[in-house]
């Protein structure tokens, strides 16, 4: 065995000779390529007769491997060449609106790349530069868009790291630190900086100002979504539509007006928690937050008062039936109300109470537990669940904020009862002065409903004007604070380039793949030949 290592290390030694010397004569032939080998008869793997044979071919070896290289090289430039590729037109631009590190918009919906070529998007876009596309359709048009990431610095930095991460011999101590370095720079390295490609064909006039147009059409309609504005629920002057009828009764349509003040009311505090809003003044008369805040309720104040004094003490109903039905039936839904938000207070204030007593009775249980067991061994006498417990104490922050959890449900639930008898009273006084109605003039009540009318519609319309305003707070306080100037910024205007239907990395493929299979099979064919007649005598 050791012999045949040794007689194959030569024979490959001296092939690299023989390829060396090429076409010179070949001195000192070994003996297996001679005539007069006795192995060459003798050896059943024909590996002497093989190798002989390829070596009297050697001339016809060296021109077709040299010939199938060259062909094969003329064929290969020549697709690469003349195949039929396509230009692309790329922009790379940069995103600078808070939260897209993050893959949100501001007001911390979701954000992805794909936005950017929408098909609303690109649908505005097609409608806009339609008469610069020479009649290209729009499957064509949307298609042709794609947007990838930019970032050189990542994909070097990814390159330069993974043979660390694949570096053998590790302890995992070593590789979870190895990891964390890795998660720590490539979060560091992360931008937000994308390119725009688009498919160019003959019919494109103008590729830049497309490009363009669909980053300006993308930051339009994201406006118009709302994606820079805070998400807070504020209300429009759409909330007073339906109070502009004065087909109901008077007492009904004071208490949609009161009902609707006061959403209106907690709406501009929800607006008011959000950082700097106090700060901000907007509208025509400038005002801050707290201001309209204060106009408001003394608007409401002096206008329903005055209102609700003509009602309720002249008797001012259409239907004295209809509006006592309706005053019975809002006592009867308060006293409900009352009733069920009585009873879930109650619920949370046993359940503060339960678990005060029972943290309570857990340190006495583990003191006595630590007295008892001072002086033997303390573990068999306690359990699992006693274990669960005692760690549950060790953490004080957890039970402060469960206990303040109950305590804020708690103190919910008493100014919702505070309100709903604020209302009952409310309904009390409608319900008393219903019975006690004045009798007035026909003319005199004409001129009252009149009177009346009129205040309605001056106290809705000062709130289709605080609605409005409300608005405009809401849309500088988000303009400030998360609307940047510019959405995006261009880092490289728009290139043209050409792309090859084939790379270069594959042509090398396959050139490879074709010279190795063509000389693979000629050296075969030889060897074949020179075998076949001793395979014959057989």
């Amino acid at each position: 065995m050791a012999g045949l290592k040794l007689a194959g290390s030569g024979v490959i030694s001296e092939l690299f000779t023989v390829l060396a010397w090429g076409t010179s004569p070949m001195p000192n032939i070994p003996s297996f390529m001679t005539d007069s080998d006795p192995v060459s008869a003798s050896d059943s793997s024909g590996l002497p007769l093989l190798v002989r044979a390829w070596w009297q071919n050697r001339l016809k070896l060296v021109g077709v491997a040299l010939g199938t290289l060259a062909v094969g090289a003329l064929i290969l430039v020549s697709v690469h060449f003349l195949s039929p590729g396509h230009r692309e037109a790329t922009l790379t631009f940069r995103l600078l609106f808070k939260g897209v590190e993050q893959g949100q918009y501001p007001n911390g919906m979701r954000f992805t790349p794909a936005d950017i070529i929408a098909e609303p998007v690109l649908r505005e876009v097609y409608q806009r530069k339609q008469s610069g596309l020479g009649g290209r359709s729009f499957d064509d048009f949307r298609t042709a868009f794609g947007v990838v990431p930019h970032n050189p610095a990542l994909a070097d930095f990814r390159r330069d790291f993974k043979p660390r991460l694949a570096a053998g011999g590790l302890s995992s101590v070593q590789r979870a630190s190895l990891e964390d370095e890795y998660v720590s720079r490539r979060r560091a390295l992360e931008n937000v900086e994308y390119t725009l490609v688009m498919r160019l064909d003959g019919t494109v006039e103008d590729a830049g100002s497309l490009l363009e147009e669909v980053l300006a059409v993308w930051g339009e309609q994201s406006r118009s979504l709302g994606v820079f504005k805070f998400n807070r629920n504020v209300y429009s002057p759409n909330l007073l539509a339906s109070l502009s009828s004065y087909d109901e009764d008077y007492l009904m349509l004071l208490d949609r007006l009161r009902i609707t003040t006061d959403r209106i009311l907690t709406n501009m505090e929800e607006l008011g928690t959000i950082p700097g809003a106090a700060l901000v003044r907007a509208g025509e008369r400038g005002v801050s937050l707290g201001e309209l805040e204060l106009l408001m309720r003394d608007e409401v104040r002096y206008r329903m008062s005055l209102i609700e004094a003509q009602v309720y003490e002249l008797g001012l109903y259409r239907s004295q039936v209809l509006s006592a039905t309706y005053v019975s039936e809002q006592l009867v839904r308060l006293e409900r109300e009352a009733t069920e938000i009585s009873s879930r207070a109650g619920a949370v204030e046993r359940a503060l109470a339960t678990y005060s007593a029972s943290r309570s009775r857990m340190g006495d249980g583990v003191a006595g537990a630590m007295d008892s067991g001072s002086g033997g061994n303390l573990m068999p006498q306690i359990s699992e669940g006693f274990l669960d417990r005692v760690l549950g104490m060790a953490n004080p922050e957890a039970d402060i904020a469960f206990r303040q959890s109950l305590s804020r449900q708690v103190a919910d639930f008493g100014r919702a009862l505070a309100n709903l008898e604020s209302e009952r009273r409310i309904y009390t006084r409608s319900q008393e002065n219903l019975s006690k109605m004045e009798s007035v003039s026909e003319r005199a009540r004409d001129r009252m409903d009149a009177a009346v009318e009129r205040d309605i519609a001056q106290l809705i319309e000062s709130l289709k004007r605080s609605l409005t305003e409300l608005g405009l707070l809401h849309e500088e306080i988000s303009r400030r604070d998360l609307e940047p100037d510019r959405i995006h910024s261009v880092i490289r205007p728009t290139s043209l380039r050409a792309v090859a239907t084939t790379s270069p990395t594959r042509l090398g493929v396959v050139l490879f793949g074709t010279f190795a299979v063509v000389l693979g099979g000629t050296l075969v064919n030889l060897g074949w030949k020179a075998a076949r007649p001793t395979f014959g005598s057989r």
